[in-house]
């Protein structure tokens, strides 16, 4: 969970740059495509290290049965959306 919150973080400060500078002194296409792809990757495998270290990650599915009254089923699920998001904001 610390290596997707520090993937979130990078986000949000990548974000503020961008938009601070938003015409002058901002990164190049190449440099801004490398650093987006690494914060995404960073994000993946945060999130993925958080599902696998599980008793039974194969059976990790299951865990978002619980989702009406267990909050560890909810943040699965937040997991799953945020790596969507994330993946969507690096395509964009």
């Amino acid at each position: 969970t610390v290596m997707s919150q520090w993937g979130i973080g990078a986000i949000l400060a990548l974000s503020l740059y961008q938009w601070q500078t938003q015409n002058s002194a901002m990164l190049s296409p190449k440099a801004l495509r490398t650093t987006i792809a690494l914060i995404w990757l960073i994000e993946v495998i945060g999130s993925s290290m958080s599902m696998g270290h599980l008793g039974d990650p194969l059976g990790a599915y299951r865990s978002v049965l619980g989702v009406a009254h267990s909050w560890l089923s909810r943040e699965a699920i937040a997991f799953v959306i945020l790596n969507g998001l994330i993946s969507l904001w690096a395509l964009a």
